[in-house]
């Protein structure tokens, strides 16, 4: 499977597992929020890393690394090589924020259920409010960090496929 592909589920996965925080009256907006803000720092992440592939894969005699060792700014060896720990630094901070994704989801969900347990009211964390919310929650509380687990697992998985180009 390609790492474009694998990306495209993860990033499907991801999104499904926020959607799900965001109706679940146990973590709601909290959790949709910070599945929010891992996506999007996951997201420039590989937007990095995939804008450094291609530049590192240039060999060509007219290449970006060139033009700046023919402009003085720095040798081509050292471009290349800062580019390249970028490169391996973005692919780890995807996998930190697949690890934190589901650190957190799994904290975050329990702890509200937790809260919710201790203080049985009809308080709802989600800004979503229909019939039978408690019911389709346990649900949702289920199926957002199966997904989150399982986005994690795609997000590593392409950060792996990355890291065996470079």
């Amino acid at each position: 499977m390609s790492s474009a592909l694998t990306i495209f589920i993860a990033y499907a996965l991801g999104t499904l597992s926020l959607v799900c925080d965001f109706f679940d009256p146990y973590s709601g907006i909290f959790g949709a929020l910070f599945k929010f803000v891992v996506l999007f720092i996951t997201g420039t992440s590989l937007i990095n890393v995939y804008a450094r592939k291609d530049t590192l894969a240039n060999t060509s005699e007219h290449n970006y690394y060139s033009y700046l060792e023919s402009h003085g700014i720095m040798k081509e060896q050292t471009g290349r090589a800062a580019s390249l720990a970028v490169y391996k630094s973005m692919l780890g901070l995807v996998r930190l924020c697949s690890a934190l994704n589901v650190a957190c989801s799994i904290g975050l969900n329990g702890m509200l259920t937790l809260m919710l347990v201790i203080y049985p009211t009809d308080i709802s964390l989600s800004p979503a409010n229909f019939p039978g919310n408690k019911v389709v929650g346990i649900f949702l509380l289920i199926v957002g960090p199966a997904t989150s687990i399982a986005s994690a697992i795609y997000f590593w998985k392409a950060a792996s496929q990355l890291s065996q180009v470079a």
